[in-house]
């Protein structure tokens, strides 16, 4: 399989991690890895102009070119090359990519791992001296020591971003919340963050709410389904949860269709330009939505690749830096506006 060159380079964006406006604050915790693998290569201080990077994009939509185009920003910036491919959620391109940049001879890889595969051809990479950082996505068994750059989100944490705007608003509602949840019950690595997100709220608030009723996985046309049956059988609901942006789509249209706006509200977890879009409205029926800030993980992580084969750093071995949503809402506006600029600056990309 030929993999598409992009220009070395030459990165899509060309602006550097700062200009993000969502906040990401890493923090230390320990892996499953206990040894560094035997055969991973040493590094001997190269210089990042000496350096070649395979960026490997998982899919193409606005989040994962985020998530790459922060990749290619951090190899601009320190002028590193690169050559870039993507798997486009077919498993069986990952080991093609990789057998074809460990051929090319590239130094490191930086990737979103798919969850399904293992560790197998990682693993296989690293053994034939090729470095590997992973984001987004990780690993749920095998050992991981030989992993330099281990960097993701916790679906705890990014359901925590929303819990502090959730207290707020409940507690200035005129009547109890009743709460339903959209996508639960699918996919347990997403319920987490409904599990999550109540959890928090009962114990900020020393309540016990729960869900009164819950919907499936998957897309805004089962929502607005799913959503109308809910709100039919259970007229008192006045808080939805979404547990992902496509759902969210889907349970807004359907409270805006039944002439519900302004008596049910959505929280919601993966800001978009269209989420921005909601909040901005005059009476929104989304008032808040916790976010990731894929450019920012994409960066960091390959920027602390380029400084562990330039001698600066020492690699982690397999554990894990967790990074820290943000909360997007309707209890501030400019940032809500703010936010939506910056996702503008990646939409041509």
């Amino acid at each position: 399989m030929s993999c598409n060159l992009i220009g070395c380079g030459s990165g899509s964006n060309g602006s550097s991690a700062s200009n993000g406006t969502a906040s990401a604050e890493p923090t230390a915790a320990s892996s499953t890895a206990e040894t560094t693998a035997a055969t991973q290569t040493e590094t001997t201080g190269k210089q990042p102009s000496d350096m070649l990077f395979g960026i490997m994009g998982f899919v193409e939509n606005q989040w994962s070119n985020m998530l790459t185009d922060g990749m290619k920003a951090a190899c601009d910036d320190y002028g590193v090359e690169y050559v870039y491919g993507n798997y486009n959620n077919d498993d069986s391109k990952i080991p093609e990519l990789l057998n074809t940049w460990t051929t090319m001879g590239v130094d490191a890889v930086v990737s979103s791992p798919s969850t399904t595969v293992g560790v197998g051809p990682y693993l296989e990479a690293s053994e034939n001296g090729v470095h590997q950082a992973i984001c987004n996505t990780g690993f749920s068994e095998g050992d991981v020591s030989f992993v330099d750059v281990y960097m993701i989100y916790t679906q705890e944490d990014l359901a925590a971003a929303n819990v502090d705007y959730a207290v707020e608003f409940i507690k200035n509602m005129d009547e109890e919340p009743v709460i339903a949840v959209i996508g639960y019950g699918g996919f347990a690595a997403i319920d987490i963050r409904y599990d999550a997100w109540i959890s928090e709220i009962n114990k900020k608030l020393g309540t016990n709410y729960s869900a009164v009723a819950e919907a499936g996985s998957g897309q805004a046309d089962f929502a607005t389904t799913a959503t109308t049956d809910i709100l039919t059988a259970h007229p008192e609901v006045n808080i939805i949860y979404a547990t992902y942006e496509a759902v969210a789509d889907g349970a807004i249209a359907a409270i805006d269709s039944l002439g519900l706006r302004g008596k049910v509200h959505v929280f919601a977890v993966d800001c978009s330009e269209q989420m921005c879009d909601f909040m901005l409205e005059d009476d929104p029926i989304l008032i808040g939505c916790a976010s990731q800030d894929p450019f920012l993980e994409g960066y960091q992580t390959t920027e602390h690749m380029i400084k562990i084969l330039a001698g600066e750093e020492e690699s982690c071995h397999g554990e894990i830096t967790y990074l820290k949503g943000t909360s997007v809402n309707c209890g501030d506006i400019e940032n809500v506006k703010k936010y939506k600029e910056y996702l503008q600056s990646f939409s041509n990309n």
